[in-house]
């Protein structure tokens, strides 16, 4: 089975449509066998409410730049096979676009892993 690494910041407890998309999307992958990983900017003061383990990594507000570079060896670790980057939220697209830029110097950094991403229509 597959390692993914999910990139976003529509988490369950946003209650819309780009959360609940991922939470059935990663729910699927997880019955499936799959080894998800969710790598989502947080405050550790947030609180998750959902059904089962919805693993969070990389605590921190928003995709700013200069907070990327921790990113990197945080998915070095987890070793995704595919690396899954869900569009945020309207109002967090700004900081988001960050991400999109160091996405062409991810990939060689993971081994040349395919990368897919989301976007939904709003």
């Amino acid at each position: 089975m597959s390692r993914i690494a999910f990139l976003t910041e529509s988490t369950p407890q946003d209650q819309n449509y780009i959360s609940q998309t991922t939470y059935e999307l990663i729910r699927s992958l997880k019955s499936n066998q799959h080894t998800v990983q969710v790598f989502a900017p947080f405050h550790s003061t947030d609180q998750f409410n959902y059904d089962e383990p919805f693993e969070m990594s990389f605590p921190t507000k928003g995709w700013k730049l200069w907070e990327l570079p921790f990113l990197i060896p945080a998915l070095h670790k987890f070793r995704p096979d595919i690396l899954h980057v869900i569009q945020p939220h309207q109002d967090r697209f700004q900081s988001f676009f960050h991400l999109f830029k160091i996405l062409p110097t991810l990939k060689p950094l993971m081994n040349n892993i395919p990368i897919v991403v989301s976007l939904f229509n709003w």
